[in-house]
């Protein structure tokens, strides 16, 4: 049987290989030599012909050993070193001008190559610094969303939201009643348009199961101020908002792709709303969710203006200004507007004109009206996540003083040599600014799927949450905490005799840490007024006054799909009210007692209220502190009861 590796060894020279390598490669050629010799020994030949046609397999010796030699991995880098020091010799050629870029693109060559040599540290300190700027990337691209940019509105700082509020009544956001709605539309010297809205569900049947669908209802005020055309068939015309008119609506885009495959033939077709029929004449762009809705329907408001009166609060509406209008005139000019309302709709008297200084109109950019608390809530985000990036840095940092000393060595040779203290310095921060970079290549991919479960998860809090997406502006910002990042840990080893400076950070960091900590349990344990939310699942129903047009038969629907729902194996109580805590919705009206004062002079008491069915409290274990709860007997026999 033929020595393969002695022949190997004989015939082959590897002098650019490393001893394990070499020994490997001979040993993988070996067995091939040997399985040429044995199947050409089965075929019939000699053992001479078969150790020819083994040597014949292998070719030349020399071409053989130059595969071998490109294909280990120090070759491999050896040729990227060459290549590398090529560029940037060319790049020196050019002039003085690209002299620093050549000398940079060394630095970072040989910065890499010494990351490379100590995986594990490397590792660890992308890994930590990819999370850091992974949270802050992340917080700060909803801040640059949902905060900084416009809104995707025609001149959208013409934008402003018209409301009511009342300082009396501690009601900061009343907003608006449809007479004076009609007033200001038809009285004001300030607003190009303006408009009203509402959101709700609405029933669609005819065309399959039945569903609740979001829907937004609409003065034709509203697409006008907002400057939104529909992406297919026509908006809302004056004649539609007339009672008498034929019912039409407009399918928000995100529907007209589900619901009907973005089919173009879908103008014309009539849907069954509410036990209505229905025509579609438009659909709408996905841009309108950002009024802070998402609607699938958009219907039109209509309004009978002989019964209109000044109350009800319960819309919304946006207005665009005038050219060269600031806000301060057309809160003036609402001012003056508001005792007008009184005048055109006198109806029933729930606020008169005496009154009426309990409630004043007012504006606000349509922007900040949108977004509301929640900026100072991501602003708030965003520091604490900066905190926990200095952690991070810091923690690195640590990581790297460790190493920084198996360096000093090498240092006090250059130092002795001649090298200034800036290039000692520059020779530690290359590598970390490297470092840095890395750890934002990281960070961009965890901000981008933690973005991407956000939006999927659609908290209702935030709003504008459809436009968040990685931009160029979020890009720069982890160009920028990277580079920051790297500098940050980079300059510890040369600042590392200072110590009162490493302790003043450590004590700023440790006392950020214990604050964030503090407010995390404050916040957990804030009582919501009600108890184990854990155990509660909360569902919407809507039944249409068109399907049911008894009020008490829609009671009686009521009580029975709670009792089925009571009935389903796991389920321990069921109860119903007009809106759940914390679900940002609220119904506030005058309310007065039978006998009582009549109020000629002054303000009713207004205030928030919610109708609820049996076991309301009992379903949320939000305590009585006397009496009784409400029954389905209460609401059958219409009893004048009520909880306060």
């Amino acid at each position: 049987m033929p020595d393969w590796k002695g022949y190997l060894r004989e015939r082959l020279s590897l002098p650019q290989m490393k001893g394990h390598w070499e020994e490997r490669m001979i040993s993988e050629l070996a067995d091939h030599l040997e399985d040429v010799y044995r199947e050409a020994l089965a075929g019939g030949a000699s053992e001479e012909e078969a150790r020819a046609r083994a040597e014949e397999w292998l070719g030349e010796a020399d071409v053989a050993a130059g595969e071998l030699i490109r294909g280990e991995p120090a070759h491999r880098r050896a040729q990227a070193n060459r290549w590398a020091e090529g560029r940037e010799e060319n790049l020196r050629g050019k002039g003085s001008r690209w002299v620093v870029a050549a000398d940079v693109a060394r630095d970072l060559r040989f910065a890499l190559r010494a990351l490379a040599k100590h995986p594990l540290f490397s590792g660890v300190a992308i890994l930590v610094l990819a999370l850091g700027i992974g949270a802050s990337t992340s917080i700060f691209t909803l801040v640059d969303a949902i905060v900084l940019s416009p809104l995707p509105f025609e001149s959208a700082d013409r934008l402003v939201a018209v409301g009511h509020s009342s300082a009396d009544l501690s009601f900061e956001r009343a907003g608006q009643m449809a007479a004076a709605h009609f007033t200001y539309e038809e009285e004001n010297r300030v607003f190009q348009d303006i408009g009203m809205y509402g959101e709700g569900l609405a029933t669609v049947t005819g065309a399959g199961d039945p569903e609740a669908v979001p829907s937004l209802w609409i003065t034709g005020g509203v697409l006008r101020a907002l400057r939104t055309k529909p992406i297919l068939g026509r908006s809302f015309i004056p004649e539609d908002e007339e009672l008498e008119s034929p019912s039409v609506a407009l399918l928000g885009q995100g529907y007209w792709r589900t619901r009907f495959g973005a089919d173009p033939g879908v103008i014309g077709r009539t849907l069954q709303v509410d036990g209505e029929t229905v025509e579609i004449v438009g659909v709408m762009p996905s841009s309108l969710r950002s009024l802070g809705h998402d609607p699938d329907l958009i219907l039109p408001l209509r309004f009978n203006r002989s019964t209109l009166f000044v109350g009800n609060f319960g819309y919304e509406a946006v207005a665009r200004l005038r050219d060269g209008v600031r806000l301060d005139q057309a809160v003036a000019d609402l001012d003056r507007m508001w005792p007008l309302a009184f005048e055109k709709f006198p109806g029933r008297a729930v606020m008169d004109a005496e009154t009426k200084v309990d409630f004043a109109p007012g504006v606000r950019p349509l922007k900040s009206y949108l977004v509301g608390s929640v900026a100072d809530l991501l602003w708030v985000l965003l520091g604490g996540v900066c905190v926990v990036l200095l952690i991070a840095c810091a923690n690195v940092a640590n990581l790297f003083l460790v190493r920084a000393e198996g360096k000093g060595t090498e240092m006090a040779v250059r130092a002795a040599m001649g090298a200034s203290r800036s290039r000692i310095g520059w020779e530690y921060l290359k590598e970390t600014l490297l470092l840095g970079v890395l750890g934002g290549v990281g960070g961009l991919a965890i901000a981008y799927a933690g973005l991407e479960v956000l939006v999927a998860v659609g908290p209702a809090q935030l709003p504008r949450l459809e436009e968040v997406s990685l931009s160029p502006e979020a890009l720069l910002f982890t160009l920028f905490i990277s580079l920051s990042a790297g500098a940050f840990f980079g300059m510890i080893p040369v600042l590392r005799e200072r110590g009162v400076s490493q302790m003043a950070l450590a004590l700023v960091l440790l006392v950020a840490s214990g604050l964030m900590i503090r407010s995390f349990f404050a916040l957990r344990n804030v009582d919501p007024g009600f108890h184990n939310p854990a155990e509660v699942q909360a569902l919407r129903l809507y039944i249409s006054g068109n399907d049911i047009p008894d009020p008490e038969d829609v009671a009686r629907t009521h009580e029975l799909i709670a009792r089925r729902l009571a009935e389903i194996p796991g389920v321990t109580s069921v109860g119903l009210a007009s809106f759940i805590p914390m679900d940002g919705r609220r119904n506030f009206n005058s309310l007065y007692a039978d006998g009582g004062t009549t109020f000629e002079n002054e303000m009713a008491p207004t205030r928030r209220h919610k109708w609820i069915g049996e076991d309301y409290l009992e379903t949320l274990q939000i305590p009585l502190l006397t009496g009784r709860t409400l029954t389905w007997r209460d609401v059958g026999n219409r009893l004048p009861v009520a909880l306060v």
